[in-house]
């Protein structure tokens, strides 16, 4: 793979839905191009079904109320 594969071609690869051929080719990809691995990394972090709770508990540790609290999620 020499081109940056497609935003559905990754997606596909987050939920398990790549073809083993197509998952191999974007590993070796992956292997060797930072931006895509931060890209993967990036979603795995926001699809963790863990991030609720830590957001949850990091409110309620900070005294911060949730009404107040703005997550940005920014694309780079």
């Amino acid at each position: 793979m020499t081109e940056h594969p497609p935003a559905e071609a990754i997606a596909a690869y987050l939920c398990d839905g790549l073809p083993a051929p197509d998952r191999s080719a974007l590993e070796a990809h992956l292997a060797s191009c930072r931006p895509c691995r931060t890209e993967v990394t990036s979603a795995r972090q926001l699809l963790d079904p863990g991030l609720t709770q830590r957001v949850h508990l990091a409110l309620a540790s900070s005294g911060l109320e949730p009404r107040r609290l703005i997550l940005e999620v920014t694309e780079s």
